[in-house]
């Protein structure tokens, strides 16, 4: 995973693990350009940790060119809560 969050071209990544759930929770800010970054959470199961990871980078991005193409003061984030499968 660390591979990952060094080659990704965003902001910032934030990765935490919960014992009791086994669930990973990803935060990622693609950029915050334009204003503070929004988006959501999402919560689903995952086949591994990467693939939740990979998920909270890429709908990060999309949420920056949501909220950019428009001219809406936000940037874009994404949440993933990644359930173990």
């Amino acid at each position: 995973m660390e591979s990952l969050i060094r080659q990704w071209q965003g902001e910032t990544v934030i990765t935490r693990y919960d014992s009791p759930t086994g669930a990973w929770i990803f935060i990622a800010v693609y950029s915050t350009l334009l204003g503070p970054a929004a988006g959501g959470t999402r919560m689903r199961p995952y086949p591994n940790p990467q693939a939740g990871l990979e998920d909270a980078m890429r709908l990060a991005k999309g949420m920056a060119y949501k909220y950019a193409v428009p001219g809406m003061p936000w940037g874009g984030g994404k949440a993933v809560i990644a359930l173990p499968d």
